[in-house]
């Protein structure tokens, strides 16, 4: 889009650091003390000199501008919530704007767009029963949908070759590789298959290099394997559908098998714990370097710098605690649920629950389609946590100055 990477990289922060400054000037709107200011601050420097924050930042990927909008919902959300469920033209455009990013930069980023256009719209309307500003919400969300739609239509022009069998008949396009990852669990089980299923399966991939390279976290060592054969089952609708009915056969006969595999495979949604390698930020590009005969090499301008920045990152990665802390998505859901509920509990308002929907619908669609323990997906769970800290630092903050106020008059 630029012609570079810097120049690209350099748009994402610049979008991260605008609408992180809104949000900032936001919860300032209720709370303009100096402790919140110089709280907001500290946790600015903070998230800026996390790894995590500071490598996705310049990492070229749909997940980072939708993980960005993410947060421009947060943002929205709340204001939504603060104004008693009213909604101005200005808050319309905004919420729209970030609903619609939200909902085009991936796929189970439909389900957040329209799921929270859909709820906001009916809450805003039972609440304050406004029929005209219901009505440009609506217009407004489908024109943003609409003209956001043009670019990927002009700019993306899909070559069919009848000859390219392997990649346009792939089995991404015929079978669900959720399922092909969880075969793998039934073939290392003690479930007895037909040996004309065993046939079948075999043409896709030899039996035994099929067992060999399942783990349950991850579905790389089988979507990715050099010797899977997609034309074996995926040249016609017939064969998936008999591939698809063969899983669910053989799942029925041991549904525990199954269930096992999906437990540990959502092992990065609900622990803290690390089971499986995470894939979290790329340090460096030297096998990337290897395989394209160095032309993705990078030079930096400043080594030193470099080398500092690269020590300082291995660091935060090999510490247990910070590991935990910072890379480990669970820890974020976990902190962002409970900051939540405090603040709902405490203001005795559960309408600030409406905050931690986002981010539960972005992580339902994985429960079942996740095919590796891939930190980015879940980069969202990141930025509810950061944006829930900042909202209970406002809050807080504003409590004690007024409680302190009326300690003075008492006395």
């Amino acid at each position: 889009m630029f012609g570079n990477v810097s120049a690209s990289a350099m748009f994402q922060i610049i979008v991260f650091a605008i609408i992180w400054t809104w949000g900032c000037r936001q919860l300032r709107k209720e709370n303009n003390t100096l402790k919140n200011k110089v709280l907001q601050y500290i946790v600015t420097l903070i998230i800026v000199i996390l790894p995590l924050n500071f490598m996705y930042s310049i990492t070229l990927w749909k997940d980072i501008l939708y993980s960005y909008s993410f947060l421009a919902i947060l943002i929205c959300v709340y204001n939504f919530i603060r104004s008693d469920f009213k909604l101005t033209v200005k808050d319309i455009i905004l919420l729209t704007l970030a609903l619609v990013c939200v909902t085009r930069f991936r796929h189970n980023g439909f389900i957040i767009g329209f799921s929270m256009f859909a709820l906001i719209l009916i809450i805003n309307l039972i609440k304050q029963r406004k029929i005209k500003i219901s009505t440009i919400f609506i217009v407004s969300f489908i024109a943003i949908y609409l003209i956001t739609g043009i670019p990927q239509k002009v700019l993306s022009k899909e070559k069919v070759l009848e000859e390219q069998n392997t990649s346009e008949k792939s089995i991404y396009r015929y079978v669900n590789g959720t399922l092909l990852h969880a075969m793998g669990a039934i073939l290392n089980s003690d479930i007895e298959m037909e040996q004309e299923d065993l046939e079948f399966l075999n043409n896709i991939l030899d039996i035994e290099v099929w067992k060999e390279n399942y783990t349950p976290y991850t579905a790389a060592g089988i979507h990715y394997n050099p010797k899977l054969n997609g034309n074996a089952y995926a040249a016609s609708k017939e064969d998936n559908d008999k591939f698809g009915d063969m899983f669910i056969k053989y799942a029925k006969r041991n549904p525990t098998v199954i269930l096992k595999h999906f437990i540990k495979l959502n092992t990065i949604d609900w622990s803290i714990k690390e089971y499986y390698s995470l894939n979290s930020v790329v340090l460096e590009n030297s096998w990337i370097s290897k395989i394209s005969g160095g032309k993705y090499d990078n030079h930096p301008k400043l080594q030193r710098m470099h080398d500092i920045i690269y020590k300082y990152t291995i660091f935060t990665l090999n510490n247990g605690i910070i590991y935990m802390l910072v890379y480990r998505p669970a820890t974020s859901m976990i902190i962002s649920t409970m900051l939540i509920l405090i603040l709902a509990i405490n203001k005795k308002k559960i309408r600030y629950l409406l905050m931690l929907l986002p981010m539960y619908l972005n992580i339902a669609p994985y429960i079942i389609l996740i095919t590796s323990q891939d930190q980015r997906y879940f980069y969202p769970n990141c930025i509810t946590c950061y944006f829930s800290i900042l909202l209970l630092i406002s809050i807080y903050t504003k409590n004690n100055i007024k409680a302190k106020k009326v300690e003075k008059v008492e006395i």
